[in-house]
Formats: structure tokens, C-alpha cells, sequence
């Protein structure tokens, strides 16, 4: 055979050179054979014996390479413990359960800007932020065979823009709080960072705290 590393529905062609022959035949090992030289499709993967058998004036020889040609198949196909989710961080298992064999090379990509660095069979991902995120797994088998599949992660829940001024103060001065935009928010709270808190939409608060402090938006 001109190649014996294969991937499925790939051909291997099959030459018999020699005029002093009368008959011959191959045997792909598959369940197929053929009189004639050719190309032959392998539909499944594995490893499969070729023979050959010949015959001229009478006598007969045969001729068998075991595990000769050697066929893989590349499937990416993966399931995830859920698709949809109503509040974040929402974290996913991605489980592969395409039929692949020799996988030499594989990446994860999660969609959200972030893949995976070493193959596994079984990623966990966290998806901090809401939006529709298109997942996917490549894969390449040691006979380069090649693989993609991909799912959509749907992540909903609450999410707010918020902004306050002044961004510095002196002890004991006022800052005012805004909410710029939300989704999906039903209840807020400022947290301002000393202590304190409130529910009110647009808050003003005095800072009665020296050095950095971080304001907060919860929401839910």
C-alpha cells in the first residue's frame, strides 16, 4: 500500500506489479476483496491484516502482513453537565465521549477567551459573566486525523454598571453613587467599603475611613 496510516473513509492503494503472474487476489482484511490493484476505502477504524494470494502455471502463493494497515478515527463530540444557567459563576464539566482512539494533541476552548493549556478527557470551566459563549474541542490522533465539535454555554443573572464621584476625597466628604445600567436585577445593595451599607437607588455617603477603600454593587 502507498500509505498504511490512515483515517477513516480514507484510501489505500493497493499495487501488484508482475507480468508472470496469472492470477492474484487481495484480501483487505475488512471483509473486502478485490482481484485487481486499486484504491480501497476503510469504513471502520482498527488494524487490519492484508493479504495477498497469487497463482500462476499451476502453483500458489500467500502472502499476509499482520496489522498492516492501521486506521483511526478522530471524534470530538463531548457532553456538558448543563448548558444553561441562571446565575454566574456558573461552572461546567465538559466530559469527550466521541469514539477517538491515539488522541496525540487536543485543545478546550471555552468560548470566553480562555482554553485550555494540557489535553484531559474531562475539563471543569467556571464562566464568570453572563452571555452566550460557543465552546469547542479540537482533536488529532497520531495519523493526523482532525476533529472539531462545538456547544453554546448560555449563562444568565443579574449584572450592573455603577460609578461614583468624586473618586478622591478628604476625611469625612460626601461621595455620590449611581446605577448606569442593569439586567436581569431585582434587589441591589451598596456595600461601600468602611462598614456601611445601603439600598437606596443613588445613594450619597460621607467617608469617615482613611486610605484606599473599595466600593461595591450587589445585586441580585
Amino acid at each position: 500500500a502507498t500509505d498504511n496510516a490512515l483515517c477513516v473513509c480514507d484510501a489505500a492503494n493497493f499495487l501488484f506489479l508482475s507480468d508472470s503472474i496469472d492470477n492474484f487476489k487481495w484480501n483487505f482484511g475488512d471483509g473486502a476483496t478485490s482481484s485487481i490493484s486499486s484504491n480501497h476505502i476503510y469504513n471502520s477504524d482498527g488494524q487490519f491484516d492484508v493479504t495477498l494470494m497469487i497463482s500462476s502455471g499451476g502453483c500458489k502463493d500467500t502472502v499476509t502482513k499482520l496489522k498492516y494497515i492501521s486506521v483511526e478515527k478522530a471524534d470530538a463530540r463531548y457532553l456538558v453537565s448543563d448548558s444553561i444557567f441562571k446565575c454566574y459563576p456558573a461552572l461546567v464539566t465538559f466530559t469527550k465521549n466521541g469514539n477517538s482512539n491515539n488522541i496525540v494533541s487536543g485543545i478546550w476552548n471555552f468560548g470566553d477567551g480562555f482554553q485550555s493549556n494540557n489535553y484531559s478527557s474531562n475539563p471543569q470551566h467556571s464562566y464568570t459573566n453572563i452571555g452566550n459563549y460557543i465552546s469547542s474541542l479540537h482533536i488529532q490522533t497520531l495519523n493526523n486525523c482532525r476533529s472539531t465539535a462545538s456547544k453554546i454555554i448560555n449563562v444568565t443573572g443579574p449584572t450592573a454598571v455603577f460609578d461614583f464621584t468624586p473618586k478622591n476625597i478628604c476625611y469625612g466628604q460626601q461621595v455620590t453613587f449611581r446605577i448606569d445600567q442593569t439586567q436581569n436585577v431585582d434587589q441591589t445593595q451598596w456595600i461601600f467599603g468602611d462598614g456601611e451599607t445601603s439600598n437606596l437607588a443613588s445613594p450619597d455617603h460621607n467617608y469617615f475611613a482613611r486610605g484606599l477603600v473599595i466600593p461595591s454593587l450587589l445585586v441580585k
